[in-house]
């Protein structure tokens, strides 16, 4: 059996009182020497739905270099699936593999068990734009914002025009599940449909070409030139604050 794999048996056989513990186990296991370097590892460790998304890998490709530096980090959605001893795990995750990080989580609901060195959880829907403003001036200027929340196109756009402003120059904008685009139960359909979250990040790829365009009138989502970049995988999209 795995390492990993052997640190999650052991936590599944502990009581509820004991959820920090499984928490202590890893990271013991994660400051083993090149074991706290590997994404994939890591995240296994940690459980996390990234995991099966093969999201690793991309986070590698665009942060991998920025690891040891101290950056302010903020994902919406804590995870968990309903299950309270396993939410924050994503967060766990990122503090683990940014060892000198803060890492902040927005969500509607957050169990008690979460309250940790650098790991800050807030109470909030990512709907509500005056929550995102007061939370952004709070704790910005943010190097990565990640959006594995609610999925629905209204809340994403919301949360990307209020929080968007507030990332540091090379800094990253992340939406995760992009699939849901394409989903009627998140507001979803075919392409074409809506203002779904794909069409946001065509509408951003549009805006940095945008002073090309034959016809006049076009209005970028995020003004010139805050979007340096657009890197767009199969459900994820990393897109890039101008420098």
């Amino acid at each position: 059996m795995k390492l990993d794999a052997r640190v999650k048996e052991r936590a599944k056989r502990l009581s509820p009182s004991a959820r920090r513990v499984p928490f202590l186990l890893r990271s013991a296991v994660l400051r083993l020497p090149l074991v706290g370097d590997d994404l994939n590892r890591v995240g296994r460790c940690f459980r996390t739905s990234k995991r099966m998304h093969g999201y690793f890998e991309l986070y590698d490709r665009h942060l991998a270099s920025r690891r040891h530096r101290p950056l302010t980090i903020l994902e919406i959605g804590i995870g968990g699936g309903g299950d309270a001893s396993w939410a924050g795990e994503s967060l766990r995750m990122w503090k683990t593999w940014f060892p000198r990080s803060t890492v902040y989580g927005i969500d509607v609901a957050v169990p008690d068990e979460i309250d940790e060195r650098r790991i800050r959880v807030l109470v909030g829907s990512q709907s509500d734009v005056g929550f995102l403003q007061r939370t952004a001036n709070e704790i910005g200027p943010i190097d990565l914002v990640v959006d594995d929340g609610s999925h629905l196109p209204w809340d994403t756009r919301t949360t990307f025009a209020a929080l968007f402003p507030h990332v540091v120059p090379g800094g990253f904008y992340v939406i995760e599940d992009l699939q849901t685009s394409y989903m009627p139960s998140y507001g979803g359909g075919p392409p074409g449909v809506g203002l779904t979250t794909i069409a946001l990040v065509k509408e951003l790829v549009d805006g940095i070409h945008h002073r090309y365009f034959v016809e006049a009138g076009f209005v970028p989502p995020t003004p010139d030139p805050l979007v340096g970049a657009v890197h767009a995988y199969d459900k994820i999209v990393f897109i890039e604050k101008a420098r």
